[in-house]
């Protein structure tokens, strides 16, 4: 699949490196090196290059580009060169849509998850549910920030903590175990 990468007279992968700025190097062996400014641009890079030789998984995310719009049905967004999948109105938010240009217009970057493919080999994308887990992982980072100042404070009483063990969120709600080495053997939050 790195024939996908180059593409015809290299247009692929002089487009990849002129949207992120990185500097890819592909080997004889198949080997990919990319080299970047910055860390987000090589991610951007590396996140394309995937997209290319690996059919996305449900739950993968991606920032694709809308690049065709029938109105009351849904958009197409570009994942990556050459994959390409549709976004159904009932799945541009998390409310919902009269026009698919309420939302979204051709040209525009946007997030999604994709949910797999349907039996016609078309890739079926959710902005709706890329927003959800975009929101879940940010609750998730801020309750972390949360739960490490509330360890501090446990250590700073005397306590060990011994390991922490935290299930994924479900319905906003994150729950774990706390284990500890002092009067109490475990404590539940």
């Amino acid at each position: 699949k790195i024939r996908e990468v180059i593409g015809t007279g290299g247009k692929v992968i002089q487009k990849i490196c002129a949207d992120t700025g990185a500097k890819i190097d592909i080997e004889d062996d198949g080997s990919v090196f990319i080299a970047a400014v910055d860390k987000e641009n090589g991610y951007k890079a590396l996140n394309i290059i995937n997209a290319i030789v690996n059919d996305p998984e449900p739950g993968d995310l991606f920032i694709g580009k809308v690049t065709r719009i029938l109105s009351n049905v849904g958009a197409f967004v570009e994942i990556a060169p050459g994959k390409e999948g549709m976004v159904h109105i009932s799945k541009l938010d998390k409310k919902r849509v009269a026009k698919v240009e309420d939302v979204v217009s051709v040209g525009d970057e946007i997030k999604v998850m994709s949910l797999g493919i349907d039996e016609k080999g078309r890739f079926n994308l959710s902005r709706k549910d890329a927003l959800a887990e975009i929101e879940a992982q940010q609750a998730m980072v801020a309750w972390l920030q949360e739960l490490e100042t509330e360890l501090n404070i446990i250590v700073d009483h005397g306590c060990t903590v011994l390991d922490v063990i935290v299930e994924r969120p479900v319905y906003g709600q994150l729950t774990g175990t706390l284990h500890l080495r002092s009067r109490y053997d475990v404590q539940q939050f």
